[in-house]
């Protein structure tokens, strides 16, 4: 079951971090994600047996869900609104007959074929007894639905609840998608920002969707202003941050990282659904229950909003089933809990970033992935042309030597 988790800040972490982040939030081709303290992390477990993309072509897909399989509740869900969706998109894998959903428990499996244990193991020992990819604390690779191999080390177990930092954009992403597929958003409409409707005030024409691709035109330094979130949400709306900037370029124009501006997605799903514990009971009813997941934390600020740049905090176990959801299209065992096109349109390039598409990062370590990534190296890592997804968490200040130990795991399990 959801629960709740106050923000968090630690001073010195954070200062620390300014440097690195400042340099990360370009439009260039490292993820980032909102600042926020590190954990301490835990003990090693034997694993279970076993250049920059360019955008492709956009075409407006309409997201319809005829022929589906039925919502939660038994209905058929509202289509939805048509969506910038890329051709070319790898095929998105069904699940295998005969291998369960992993609702309750993981389906364990064993390594492939073309998986080179040894070479696994000694990555493994490198990266949990050394410190050559500085803190990493977890590694789970799903294959073909399947729990293949899990390890965990510097601290961390398999049970606890780790940060998500920016993967909360991720998650996001899904809870519009529900709201869309039930016909309650229309994220290529004007936001329903009410600080932007007066007058002639060009923010009017910003939408949902711009704030989830990062391309709202507002003014935002991610380096800097993501503090005003990170240590202002006691004691001032997350999404205030963000709604209060004007414009530096025109909407749809430039693509600019923003914690806040999916706090403003944030505040407008909690206008829909409401706040506090009314958000996160709808959250755990549309999305975290259905799939099992049962760790979530979910981080909310002052108004009872979600932040939602960041906080859906989870075990890793529980990171790797919402990878699952994305890789199976939105369907979890023959019920479709985003609407049809939803998962396209979030590993579609964005007109202003190609290396971004909508609450996920593209290309990253193999051509076609889509990531969800976070602050001090939170990743799920969804591969469609191998029917794989890698979690790996971290604790790094710099991206550096978690982006390269999960590109080496990448490549241990992908190899022909």
């Amino acid at each position: 079951m959801s629960s709740t988790k106050t923000v968090r800040s630690n001073c010195l972490s954070l200062i620390a971090a300014l440097a690195v982040i400042g340099a990360a939030c370009t439009s260039g081709n490292a993820a980032t994600a909102a600042i926020e303290p590190a954990e301490p992390g835990a003990e090693a477990t034997e694993p279970t047996a076993g250049s920059e993309p360019t955008a492709a072509p956009q075409s407006s897909a309409p997201a319809s869900s005829t022929s589906e399989p039925a919502t939660p509740d038994g209905t058929s869900p509202t289509p939805a609104p048509p969506l910038p969706i890329a051709d070319g998109l790898s095929p998105l894998p069904p699940q295998p007959a005969g291998v369960d959903f992993p609702t309750d428990t993981w389906p364990e499996g064993t390594l492939g074929s073309n998986v080179d244990a040894d070479e696994l193991a000694s990555l493994m020992d490198t990266a949990l007894n050394g410190d050559r990819f500085g803190r990493i604390e977890a590694a789970v690779v799903i294959d073909g639905g399947q729990l293949v191999f899990e390890s965990y080390g510097n601290g961390f177990e398999a049970n606890e609840i780790h940060d998500s930092w920016s993967v909360g954009k991720s998650v996001a992403h899904a809870l519009l998608g529900v709201l869309a597929g039930e016909g309650r958003l229309d994220v290529m409409a004007p936001a329903a920002v009410p600080e932007w409707q007066t007058g002639d005030d060009p923010r009017a024409e910003i939408t949902p969707d711009m704030l989830a691709r990062m391309s709202s035109g507002l003014e935002w330094n991610e380096g800097i202003d993501v503090l005003s979130i990170v240590l202002g949400s006691e004691s001032q709306p997350a999404a205030v941050a963000q709604v209060d900037k004007q414009l530096a370029d025109p909407p749809d124009s430039v693509f600019n990282y923003s914690t806040g501006s999916t706090a403003v997605n944030g505040r407008i799903m909690g206008d829909i659904v409401g706040t506090g514990d009314n958000f996160v009971g709808w959250a755990d009813d549309v999305l975290f229950a259905p799939l099992g997941i049962q760790s979530v934390e979910m981080e909310l600020d002052l108004d009872g909003n979600w932040i939602a740049g960041y906080g859906a905090n989870m075990t890793a176990r529980d990171f790797a089933r919402f990878g699952l959801l994305y890789l199976r299209d939105g369907v979890w065992d023959g019920t479709r809990i985003l609407p049809e096109g939803w998962v396209d349109y979030a590993r579609s390039p964005s007109g202003t970033n190609g290396s971004y598409g909508s609450g996920f990062w593209l290309n990253r370590f193999d051509d076609g992935d889509f990531v969800a990534e976070g602050f001090r190296g939170q990743k799920i890592i969804v591969l469609p042309e191998h029917d794989l997804v890698v979690v790996v968490l971290a604790n790094n200040l710099s991206p550096e030597p978690t982006d390269t130990f999960a590109g080496q795991l990448v490549d241990i399990f992908t190899a022909e």
